[in-house]
């Protein structure tokens, strides 16, 4: 990873542990349940927001719902902030994304579209099934 590169992940890295650490999401992210930031309930909140309002967010509000989303991540997953290359088809065209890593399973998640993925379903849960669906993952590595 080029050191540009991780420069800029690693002032993400630290927006994004400020943005939850201070309390500030609370008061940007709507919907948010404070004390579970991360549960089902309070997810599905935000994401219903997003969904009903997400056209009007300026590109600092829709950066803040990444960090939240991408900081919610790491805590919970154990995870480090990233910036990665991927290929994403046989001709060897490549996508650069913010991610998580997760270096115990080797794992990424993009954070990056998390918020095209939810507009695209559209169905007012994708963000907490994302997150259920890494619970059951991480569980059955614990229990192979």
């Amino acid at each position: 990873m080029a050191s540009e590169q991780m420069n800029d992940v690693t002032v993400i890295a630290s927006q994004a542990r400020e943005f939850i650490s201070s309390g500030h999401f609370a008061d940007r992210i709507v919907g948010v349940v404070e004390n579970d930031p991360w549960s089902k309930e309070s997810l599905d909140r935000c994401e219903s927001f997003f969904l009903n309002h997400g056209d009007t967010f300026d590109d600092q509000l829709k950066y803040e719902y990444m960090l939240f989303l991408g900081e919610g991540l790491r805590r919970r997953f154990n995870g480090e902030w990233r910036q990665e290359t991927f290929t994403i088809d046989d001709s060897g065209q490549t996508v650069d994304a913010l991610c998580i890593y997760y270096p115990h399973s080797e794992h990424y998640d993009a954070v990056t579209n998390l918020l095209d993925h939810a507009r695209d379903e559209a169905s007012g849960t994708w963000w907490s099934d994302f997150y259920t669906v890494n619970q059951l993952f991480f569980d059955s590595l614990t229990t192979a």
